[in-house]
């Protein structure tokens, strides 16, 4: 194994044991994340409308009502499913509108056990410090991506 390569592995295998932890912590909340559709009360249902609006409509008018920024939208994936909207106020307010923009319901997220593993996987249960490793996650993802891309290249350079 050539000094380079070698050097490309200790890097590689460095970075990814000192990542580890925090990489399975943000992938493991990063699925429920992905998944809190499945773990929530069922959504209310709508009735049909004659006018829908767009996204962006619907969330000028979910983000006018809290006064606070929208961070997820999903939209309607059947008849009588509403669009639903998360917001970045203290309650985490989510809020269920129908295709027509009318407020079908409200509901408070703050204290629920998908906030707190929504604060996990930014690293904001922790403040600072939790955001800051949080970005240094991402670094190191994109670290081992390269070490190992670099490891590949220098094997096929040598052959």
């Amino acid at each position: 194994m050539n000094t380079a390569r070698r050097r490309l592995f200790k890097v590689h295998n460095a970075v990814g044991i000192a990542a580890c932890l925090f990489l399975s912590l943000i992938a493991v909340t990063g699925i429920l994340l992905t998944f809190r559709g499945n773990f929530r009360q069922p959504k209310p249902t709508v009735a049909p409308v004659e006018r829908s609006l767009g996204i962006e409509e619907i969330v000028a008018i979910a983000t006018e009502e809290v006064g606070a920024a929208a961070t997820d939208v999903e939209i309607p994936s059947s008849e009588g499913a509403p669009f639903v909207v998360w917001l970045d106020d203290e309650d985490a307010t989510i809020m269920f509108l129908d295709r027509a923009g009318a407020v079908v319901e409200r509901r408070s997220g703050k204290g629920g056990w998908l906030r707190v593993v929504f604060k996990l996987h930014t690293g904001e249960l922790i403040g600072l410090p939790g955001q800051a490793l949080s970005v240094l996650a991402g670094l190191s993802l994109l670290l081992l991506s390269l070490s190992g891309a670099g490891m590949v290249w220098s094997r096929r350079r040598r052959a």
